[in-house]
Parts: structure tokens; sequence; C-alpha cells
């Protein structure tokens, strides 16, 4: 079955969510104890989900295409605070659909691309 679908919004598992964008990017937040997260390694059953996060694990994709759309220099950011997950989908929603037009990936991502990992104190997460 395809992950890509006409849905703006699903949610997953009980442990984050996807929204997918008209130019056929999709952002996965996901927070639960199996992500790079404060929540990674939690020791619940697996029928149990936390609610809250300090922070969250994203990646982006584009369909149903793998690997994962490289942003910030790696396919999934971890511990991500919640300016960075709205600085993700930003710069998600931003590409241009590959179907519909050539462009340079590094350029674009050098344009959109405000937050750097230097920029983040990990202490506060």
């Amino acid at each position: 079955m395809s992950r890509f679908n006409h849905s703006n919004f699903s949610i997953q598992g009980g442990q984050g969510f996807q929204i997918t964008f008209e130019n056929g990017y999709t952002v996965s937040v996901q927070f639960g104890q199996y992500h790079y997260c404060s929540n990674k390694n939690l020791k619940l059953n697996d029928d149990v989900y936390t609610k809250d996060c300090r922070n969250a694990e994203t990646a982006i994709f584009y369909k149903d295409t793998h690997p994962f759309h490289k942003h910030k220099g790696d396919d999934v950011q971890s511990y991500q605070s919640p300016k960075e997950v709205l600085e993700t989908l930003k710069y998600a929603e931003s590409l241009p659909n590959p179907e519909e037009e050539a462009y340079d990936i590094n350029e674009l991502d050098k344009k959109v691309s405000g937050i750097k990992r230097g920029d983040i104190d990990m202490k506060n997460y």
C-alpha cells in the first residue's frame, strides 16, 4: 500500500503524525519511545503511549521514494524543538515538485534553511 495519498494529515501509531503538502512531500513528526527524541527508550509497555515530549524526530520524503530527503545534513533530524519542526515543515512545503521542474536542492537548502546544527543549544532539550 502506498504511503502517499491525497490526505494532508495522518496519525502514525499514536506516536506522531505526518503532513503531506501539495508538492507531494510529506513531513513525518514522531515522538514515541523508538524515535530520536526525549522519549527514546522509555520503559513503557508497547500498548502505552506518552502524550508529551519536549522534542521530536522529523523526516521528509517524496511520495514513496527512499531514502528520505536529506535535510540539515541527514535523512532523519533528531531531537527537534517545536521551532525546528516548524522550520522543517516550511522547508518541505517550499520544495518544488520534482515531477514538475528541475531544481538544485543544495541551492534551495541554502535559501530556505535558516537553522544550523550549531545554532541549537541541546542542554535545553
